[in-house]
């Protein structure tokens, strides 16, 4: 119970952990894996996922609570990390027009002709460079917190 507890106090989303059963938590979990398996990427669309973030990360937290020592541990941990890889659309839209320009911009400059070097500057300055660098800064701040959060977990399971 004391993982439980830890997670509680810090994800709104976890307070009621004890709302799944094995069956359905391990529907969700099942089709989440499967997701990851299919993702291509280091970031994808929330739209990808078959359940509602929250509710995944409600049946991990359960799963863990209830099977510690569970085979796929490793993998659940894993993957509570990378549900905030999955952004809202228009997040992950940002940053992939942001690595795509960069390309084009990259491919251009290459050219060492100095007007195709204006010219891949003026494209970089249109991809709104900055906001897909703040996607990217809070995807990491939220996996780190939930990287403390399984520290806690594992704290709690300890004592």
């Amino acid at each position: 119970m004391g993982l439980i507890k830890g997670l509680q106090m810090s994800n709104n989303c976890l307070e009621r952990p004890e709302a799944f059963s094995k069956a359905p938590r391990s529907s969700i979990i099942s089709a989440y894996l499967r997701v990851l398996e299919r993702i291509k990427g280091p970031l994808a669309a929330d739209l990808e996922l078959p359940f509602p973030k929250e509710q995944i990360a409600q049946a991990i937290v359960s799963e863990l609570a209830d099977d510690p020592a569970s085979d796929l541990r490793k993998q659940l941990e894993i993957g509570y990390v990378l549900l905030e890889s999955f952004v809202p659309y228009e997040e992950y839209r940002t940053v992939e027009d942001f690595k795509n320009a960069s390309f084009c911009a990259e491919q251009i400059a290459n050219s060492r002709n100095p007007s195709s070097i204006l010219k891949s500057a003026r494209i970089m300055k249109m991809v709104r460079g900055e906001r897909a660098v703040r996607v990217q800064e809070r995807i990491h701040e939220r996996m780190k917190k939930r990287q403390l959060e399984l520290l806690a977990l594992h704290k709690g399971e300890a004592a």
